[in-house]
């Protein structure tokens, strides 16, 4: 066991009558990252308002002093808890910030976004020539992609 940052994602409407509220873990941004974090400003811009759209597995947490993130952070969809309501109680004290109005109401409809989300291959509606093209595009990392027998 070991102390982690997360935040509560259990509904506010349940939080008063569950026996257990769930939480996701909140990383460092190059955790949470599978490649390289980016080094100018202008990198980060592009990486966030990109990834704001596309990449539902995490949300981003900027550094906040008053909160105690001296990097960027992420909360991590990938890595949730449930911790006993009565055990989050008894140590409120240890709640060290929330979301403003604005990141919440984001926070609210990514998190809702990831749970809705349904497993599914990119690749499925591709014709033959273009699953081929598709398979090039992507080298080494295509290699153990299967095609449907439509595409064969």
């Amino acid at each position: 066991v070991k102390p982690i940052w997360a935040i509560v994602i259990t509904q506010d409407c349940d939080t008063t009558r569950v026996p257990d509220i769930s939480l996701c873990e909140i990383r460092s941004m190059s955790a949470v990252l599978k490649y390289s974090a980016p080094s100018s400003p202008k990198a980060w811009a592009s990486l966030l308002s990109k990834q704001a759209v596309t990449n539902y597995k995490w949300f981003y947490l900027p550094p906040d002093a008053g909160v105690g993130f001296a990097d960027r952070m992420a909360v991590d969809f990938l890595s949730t808890i449930r911790v006993p309501r009565a055990d989050l109680e008894t140590f409120r004290g240890l709640r060290a910030g929330r979301l403003n109005s604005t990141a919440d109401e984001h926070f609210r409809e990514r998190l809702a976004e990831f749970f809705r989300r349904y497993p599914y291959n990119e690749w499925y509606p591709f014709s033959k020539e273009e699953f081929e093209a598709y398979r090039t595009d992507h080298g080494s990392e295509a290699a153990t992609i299967k095609p449907y027998k439509y595409q064969e």
